[in-house]
């Protein structure tokens, strides 16, 4: 794609100027432009000159304007370059991921941290992506997950805000017991707020634990004499006085393995519904890690910006492709639904900026049929 500009109707002295603001001076561009001309003389009139005849009746042709001498106003003439890339393509273990390569910041810096944090009242779109982005960079598979949660006497007689700072209390003392005891563990974690289905607190919403554990070198009898150490470790640090408390978090149904792309990772970004809790209240953290957890820092794949268009026609067909067309209703029948294209359909846009989740072998395949056209 080429792009001509044409002059408008301007005097001597602003286009002397607007040369020199270029930074050439008007003599490069008087003969560039004398060159030009000459070369074209023979072959009649070129695109974006125009000709008028003078006094005498000759034919006078104007000389194309120096393109360097034109101003931008700072505006994306366009997002095509076919020649160089003006975005920026990585790939990870479970995602590929599209950035501009230079974007220019609007405003001044005040100095203030507009990043800072402030009372996390839920599982925010931005802690959400985070998380996902997390767990397509690491380049290992987990080996285990286990879930962890609270006896009714520790969590009984105190509100939502206790609650959670009482669960952030417990979960940092076993981090601080894990870095310690089980070196080169690199664990996950996930805080999810349910209503408790029995018990004491019958309906009400108390905060319970996922995790998920690698370790180098681990089989699963190592992951399971590990999990139980653990398990046992939480129950003393929550201080209960429920003598089932210990059953409850050695059952069976507490801890799994978890084979290569298993369906648990993709649970574990799941979104959390805003309706399990009381807005405005302070729910903590849902999320962090433990250990030294490995990420990947992504292989940059060299892609001009023609193919980069390719590419993101061929990403909003897989996500078309994943979409789920039908869902299933407690009594085990199933209904059609319509596919939400919002985030395919951001694609469409030239300053898109972004990432897919996808498997490795998957996004291998993709590169190599982009860089084949």
């Amino acid at each position: 794609m080429f792009i001509i500009a044409y002059p408008t109707k301007q005097s001597r002295q602003s286009s002397i100027v607007m040369r020199e603001a270029s930074g050439r001076a008007p003599a490069q561009c008087s003969a560039a432009a004398d060159r030009i001309s000459e070369e074209g003389g023979s072959r009649g009139p070129r695109a974006g000159t125009h000709e008028r005849p003078n006094d005498q009746g000759l034919v006078k042709r104007n000389k194309p304007a120096c393109l360097s001498a034109i101003y931008a106003q700072k505006i994306a003439l366009s997002y095509c370059n076919h020649t160089r890339s003006t975005f920026r393509v990585q790939t990870f273990p479970g995602m590929i991921e599209i950035k501009q390569k230079s974007k220019k910041a609007l405003g001044c810096n005040t100095g203030e941290n507009i990043n800072q944090r402030g009372k996390i009242k839920q599982f925010s779109k931005k802690s959400r992506i985070r998380l996902i982005k997390t767990l397509c960079k690491f380049p290992n598979n987990f080996g285990m997950r286990f879930e962890l949660t609270f006896a009714d006497d520790v969590m009984e007689g105190i509100d939502q805000e206790e609650r959670s700072r009482k669960g952030s209390t417990c979960l940092h003392r076993l981090q601080t017991w894990i870095e310690r005891n089980i070196s080169e563990s690199q664990i996950i974690w996930k805080r999810e707020w349910e209503p408790r289905k029995s018990g004491r607190l019958k309906d009400q919403v108390i905060p319970h634990y996922h995790f998920m554990m690698y370790r180098p070198g681990f089989s699963e009898q190592d992951y399971e004499n590990t999990w139980i150490k653990i398990a046992v470790k939480w129950v003393k640090i929550t201080c209960t006085e429920d003598h089932k408390a210990f059953s409850v978090a050695l059952h069976d149904r507490s801890r799994g393995f978890l084979e290569p792309d298993d369906k648990y990772v993709h649970y574990f970004g799941k979104y959390i519904s805003k309706s399990r809790f009381e807005e405005g209240e302070g729910v903590g953290r849902f999320w962090g890690k433990i250990g030294n957890l490995e990420q990947s820092e992504g292989e940059n794949i060299p892609l001009d910006d023609n193919r980069v268009i390719h590419l993101k026609r061929s990403l909003r067909k897989y996500l078309g492709s994943t979409q789920k067309r039908s869902k299933r209703l407690p009594d085990g029948s199933r209904i059609l639904v319509k596919p939400k294209y919002r985030y395919a359909d951001r694609l469409k846009y030239g300053s898109f900026e972004g990432f897919v989740a996808m498997r490795k072998d998957t996004i291998e395949k993709l590169i190599k049929y982009v860089e084949r056209r």
